[in-house]
């Protein structure tokens, strides 16, 4: 394993040296210990946990309407900003330079589909992409998982709760 960490470290793999680095250490990941509730008790019961999460996001996104709701300046300001935006097909080189800014390592989607395998040919990829992109911008029907979202628990957004 040693050898293989070298050759990880040789071959600019970070990421690979990291893990074996990991194994060979003995370092394990530190376990959840769960999430405060408004109130201050720390909750590590699952449910309790889950029901903390869906109260703040529910918050979150259920917001009333500002104090201060836009003036019908902000509107004609906004509506010469919108005009300026090209609603013209997407182009298979815009397609090309957000792929390329995607970054490696990431995890897949709902689709289960990783950055790797999307930039795998790119040049394909991004024709294919461009193509049903425009055909459901012309159609204006929107597949139902892209209505989808993934919530993951990290411990930081645990640590902003306690915060909150």
């Amino acid at each position: 394993m040693a050898e293989d960490a070298e050759k990880a470290a040789e071959n600019g793999r970070s990421k690979e040296l990291y893990n074996i680095t990991k194994i060979l250490t003995g370092e394990r990941k530190r376990q959840h210990t769960g999430v405060k509730s408004k109130e201050g008790e720390l909750k590590s019961e699952r449910n309790d946990i889950l029901n903390r999460w869906v109260e703040h996001f529910s918050e979150v996104l259920n917001r009333q309407d500002p104090l201060h709701p836009i003036s019908e300046e902000d509107v004609d300001m906004a509506e010469i900003i919108i005009e300026e935006i090209d609603l013209g097909e997407l182009t298979v080189a815009e397609v090309k330079r957000a792929l390329k800014k995607t970054q490696n390592g990431k995890s897949a989607g709902i689709d289960s589909v990783t950055p790797e395998l999307i930039k795998a040919d790119i040049d394909l990829t991004a024709e294919k992409m461009a193509e049903i992109f425009n055909s459901l911008w012309e159609e204006e029907n929107w597949p139902s998982d892209w209505r989808k979202g993934l919530i993951c628990n990290l411990d930081m957004f645990s640590t902003m709760l306690e915060k909150n």
